[in-house]
């Protein structure tokens, strides 16, 4: 049985190879946005199991990432600024946050490398679970 994922994108998901998924990433760049791209490569790798979703990582981080250069290089008036180690770590964090929600594992339960997180990001996890109250009502039970 085939998945369908957004508008054009069909994954078998006993795919033996990545042929399947590189050539649906590479056809997602075509016409979709960066975060997009995240979040169907989060997809592929929960839920497809690729063998190699390092080397697919590796393949289109450009693309992962790209919105978040622009972020950058506007955010700095750069725009020479390209990508760098600290632009693929928060693609990274991004697509590992995703993967998070989606299967409750992280990236190097996927056989990736895991993001560099600073002191001061959350655990994923830990984050959608905070996210999940409503601060108002509970608020309103404490008074």
């Amino acid at each position: 049985m085939d998945t369908t994922i957004g508008r054009i994108y069909t994954i078998h998901p006993n795919q033996k190879n990545d042929e399947q998924w590189n050539n649906a990433l590479a056809d997602a760049t075509l016409s979709e946005s960066s975060s997009k791209l995240r979040e169907l490569f989060a997809i592929i790798i929960v839920f497809c199991q690729p063998s190699e979703p390092q080397s697919l990582w590796e393949q289109f981080r450009n693309d992962f990432c790209e919105d978040i250069l622009h972020t950058e290089r506007t955010r700095l008036n750069d725009l020479q600024f390209t990508f760098s180690d600290e632009i693929f770590n928060r693609g990274l964090i991004e697509i590992e946050d995703k993967v998070v929600c989606l299967s409750e594992k992280y990236l190097t339960e996927l056989g990736m490398n895991s993001p560099v997180r600073n002191e001061n990001a959350s655990d994923p996890f830990e984050f959608s679970i905070l996210r999940s109250y409503d601060n108002n009502r509970l608020q309103e039970f404490v008074e």
